[in-house]
C-alpha cells in the first residue's frame, strides 16, 4: 500500500483478506440473483442481506463459516473450532480457550448425528440464527408452562404475554443481524 489516501483495485487484491471478503461477497451477490440480471431487487435483496431467507445465500455463509474455522480441514467443525477458532488469545472473551456449559449443550443439539461434528447442514441452523430463536422461545415457554405440562393455558399466556412479545419483538430485532450487516 503507498498510503495516499486511496485504494486502488491492485491494493485491494493485494490483500488476500480484503480479496477473500470480496470474492465472498460476489458469490453471496449472484447466489441472491435469482433471475441472473446482475442486479438485486426486492427479494434478492433481502436474500443477501438476510441470509436465512434464502438457502444458497446460506449455504455460502456456513461454507465460509467452515472454511474459516476448520482447522483440521475435515470439512466440519468440532466444538472446540466452531467456538474457540479465532477468539483464543489475550482480551478475548475466553483467554483460557474453556468451554462454557452451554457452549457444550448448544453444540450437542446442533450435532444431529453425534459424530462430534458439525456438517454444513447441521451448522445452518446457526448461522441463520433459528437455532437460537427455537432455543430463546423454549426458555419463554418453559417459563410460562406453570404447570409443567407442555401446554399453555389461557392463564398461562396471559400471565406471560410480556413476555411473548418481548421475545417476538427481539427475534425480528435480531433475524439477520448475526450475518454481520
Amino acid at each position: 500500500a503507498d498510503f495516499d489516501q486511496s485504494v486502488g483495485e491492485s491494493e485491494l487484491k493485494a490483500d488476500p483478506e480484503l480479496e477473500r471478503h470480496r470474492q465472498l461477497e460476489e458469490a453471496k451477490f449472484k447466489a441472491a440473483d435469482a433471475n441472473g440480471d446482475g442486479a438485486l431487487e426486492g427479494e434478492e435483496l433481502a436474500s443477501l442481506l438476510f441470509p436465512e431467507l434464502h438457502d444458497g445465500v446460506l449455504d455460502i455463509v456456513a461454507k465460509n463459516t467452515i472454511r474459516d474455522k476448520d482447522t483440521d480441514k475435515d470439512g466440519a467443525l468440532s466444538i472446540e473450532e466452531l467456538y474457540l477458532t479465532g477468539r483464543e488469545g489475550p482480551g478475548s472473551d475466553d483467554e483460557q480457550g474453556e468451554l462454557s456449559e452451554k457452549e457444550r449443550e448448544d453444540f450437542a443439539k446442533l450435532d444431529a448425528d453425534h459424530d462430534g461434528k458439525l456438517s454444513l447442514e447441521e451448522l445452518r441452523p446457526w448461522e441463520s440464527g433459528t437455532y437460537m430463536d427455537v432455543e430463546s422461545f423454549k426458555s419463554v415457554f418453559s417459563k410460562a408452562d406453570k404447570d409443567g405440562d407442555a401446554l399453555l393455558s389461557t392463564d398461562e399466556f396471559v400471565g406471560h404475554h410480556g413476555q411473548f412479545h418481548q421475545h417476538s419483538l427481539w427475534v425480528l430485532g435480531e433475524t439477520g443481524m448475526h450475518h454481520e450487516l
